[in-house]
């Protein structure tokens, strides 16, 4: 649930069109633009730090190296495919 800067709900805050703080009465661009600030603010941290990143990188690498073993067993596959074709080929005139 979304809450405005003085508690009420996003919803309260659309119906009346104007959202009480401490007494005053702001309207309802105060209490989106304090959200949307903090969302900036959660953003630009999250920018900032670095903790999660090796693990991402570990992912990343991982994933590369799942489609280079997909690729190369498509290939290596087909390459199987047709020794034991040409083995099979062999047996059957010998």
């Amino acid at each position: 649930m979304i809450y405005c800067l003085n508690g009420q709900t996003l919803a309260a805050c659309l119906r009346s069109d104007w959202a009480d703080l401490s007494g005053d009465s702001v309207p309802l661009t105060y209490c989106i633009r304090g959200r949307i600030l903090k969302m900036k603010n959660m953003l630009k941290k999250l920018w900032q730090e670095e903790e999660g990143q090796d693990l991402v990188e570990y992912g990343l690498l991982v994933v590369l190296i799942a489609l280079f073993a997909i690729a190369a067993m498509g290939k290596l596959g087909s390459a199987v495919s047709n020794v034991f074709s040409s083995a099979a080929a062999n047996l059957t005139t010998s």
